[in-house]
């Protein structure tokens, strides 16, 4: 198998784990679950492909595939600090409302 066949196997494969984590951030427990699993695809795939990569660097297609799992990774990473964020700031209002409730 080519590297590039290894990417597009890869984009294929990755490209689902990341949308059904992206549909379940507001879900702590299935994120999660998403993530482990995108993380072990990542472990057991990518530092082969970079070895056969840095071998002959990449071509433009490949590039192109590498950009675009790149983009697809900060999404997720972006929609998992946002949501982050909201819970933070939702707690830390529910801290104040609850210090200044009358007793």
């Amino acid at each position: 198998m080519t590297v590039n066949e290894k990417l597009v196997e890869l984009e294929g494969t990755l490209n689902p784990l990341i949308e059904r984590a992206l549909s379940c951030v507001g879900d702590a427990d299935a994120l999660l679950a998403a993530n482990r699993q995108i993380e072990q695809l990542m472990s057991a795939t990518w530092p082969d492909l970079v070895a056969e990569l840095s071998a002959d660097g990449p071509s433009a297609e490949e590039r192109a595939i590498i950009e675009a799992l790149s983009t697809a990774l900060a999404r997720l990473e972006s929609e998992t600090r946002a949501r982050l964020v909201w819970a933070d700031d939702f707690d830390e209002y529910m801290r104040r409302a609850l210090s200044q409730t009358p007793k």
